[in-house]
């Protein structure tokens, strides 16, 4: 009979995590596409300005700048107040994470939630820690410090196994 693979660990969360979590999703939703593009037009912007050329365009050129830039501040703006609010609300600043080969279970002082590891759809790995994805937006932080490294090589074996795209 084999032996079920079981992983208990303590994650421990702090507000330099999280606030380094939401900058690294918000970079890497928004893109390095999107800074090449605003710098691009706000170039042509300040050329059409600089040349005194006036009418519309250049009016609705400096509308679109401004929207632009707003809607990708307020997305980060979003994202950073809901998850400090949900960190300071947290009693203790950690939470447990339970990994089997069927499912994982993450457990704080919000409640526990246990999927299957069909439920993740991408997980973007840095050094110290984990995004996993639910859906396009919908994250959780997975700090490195509490797991071993072999119980990281299984974690990421299980979702690659179930479809998930490891980045």
């Amino acid at each position: 009979m084999q032996e079920i693979m079981r992983y208990k660990s303590q994650l421990n969360y702090s507000e330099a995590l999280v606030q380094q979590a939401v900058i690294r999703f918000w970079l890497r939703s928004v893109g390095a596409g999107f800074f090449a593009a605003i710098v691009l037009l706000v170039s042509l912007f300040v050329f059409m300005l600089y040349t005194s050329q006036s009418g519309w365009l250049v009016g609705a050129l400096g509308a679109f700048l401004f929207l632009a830039v707003l809607f990708v501040v307020l997305v980060y703006v979003v994202h950073y107040k809901r998850s400090i609010n949900k960190f300071k609300a947290m009693n203790p600043k950690s939470a447990s994470l339970e990994v089997s080969e069927s499912e994982f279970s993450l457990s704080s002082s919000h409640g526990t939630v246990s999927l299957t590891w069909q439920a993740i759809s991408d997980v973007w790995v840095y050094e110290n820690m984990w995004l996993i994805f639910f859906s396009k937006y919908q994250f959780s932080t997975i700090p490195l410090s509490g797991i071993s490294e072999e119980e990281q090589v299984y974690f990421l074996a299980q979702i690659k196994l179930a479809g998930g795209k490891i980045d």
